[in-house]
């Protein structure tokens, strides 16, 4: 047999009540003159207290339904489904760590031969900033070398040669050669100066003295000869070269 709660029994009660009021013989009023109507007037009067007996007695049943009685009876959980967890006694519930939204960051790994090549490689030098030019000291820097010629008596007796010759290198230059082709070997050199003269048929080989064996940097030095015979017609020299590098005029 179920168990009826508080609000089942005052419903019931109000229901049977009403029952018995509206089977039940009505009492007759007492009255002395227009009995029908009072009477009339009474049993309007009884049902309506019965209808408003059984419309409160609704409402509290309406109101106990909805309102749980207490919260003993409420289960915690729905049937059939498995309630949370529970930590094994003597230890602490631990709460789950943030998972970290750090990307890992990946690492390019070259193949090993490329490695080797890359360690391998000899590092390049640049050249020093203060160096104005850019041919290495350790290289020669050949010299060069310049003749004019004069005459004052308009090439009838001869004439007089300046040779220049300049080193444009930054060190200095020791040892050079000169070498001086006339038209003919009839014509003679004389009068040599900063040189050292041998002939060799038309040719004329110049070796420096002890006041020109060494051109300083960016410096120069003179050798003045005459050149005797015949001069008045092609006498000028037709080869003039400088440590085998061409003269100019």
């Amino acid at each position: 047999m179920s168990r009826r709660t508080f609000s089942v029994v005052v419903l019931d009660s109000l229901l049977s009540l009403a029952t018995k009021l509206q089977s039940g013989p009505m009492p007759e009023p007492r009255v002395r003159t227009a009995g029908a109507t009072r009477g009339r007037l009474w049993r309007i009067l009884m049902v309506a207290g019965v209808l408003a007996a059984l419309g409160g007695a609704a409402l509290v049943v309406t109101v106990l339904i909805r309102t749980p009685e207490g919260s003993a009876g409420r289960p915690e959980t729905a049937a059939g489904l498995p309630g949370p967890p529970i930590p094994p006694a003597g230890t602490d519930a631990v709460e789950p760590s943030a998972v970290p939204t750090t990307r890992p960051v990946p690492t390019l790994t070259l193949p090993s031969s490329v490695a080797t090549s890359a360690s391998s490689r000899p590092p390049t030098t640049s050249p020093s900033a203060g160096r104005g030019s850019s041919t290495p000291e350790s290289a020669v820097v050949p010299l060069t070398a310049r003749y004019t010629t004069s005459s004052v008596t308009a090439g009838l007796l001869g004439y007089h040669l300046d040779v220049t010759i300049t080193n444009p290198a930054p060190r200095a230059h020791t040892d050079w050669r000169l070498v001086v082709t006339l038209p003919r070997s009839t014509l003679s050199v004389s009068g040599v100066s900063g040189a050292t003269a041998t002939q060799d048929g038309a040719a004329w080989t110049f070796t420096p003295d002890d006041t020109t064996s060494r051109v300083a940097p960016r410096a120069s030095v003179t050798v003045s000869f005459n050149v005797n015979g015949a001069t008045l017609l092609n006498a000028a020299p037709t080869d003039c070269q400088i440590d085998n590098t061409p003269c100019t005029t």
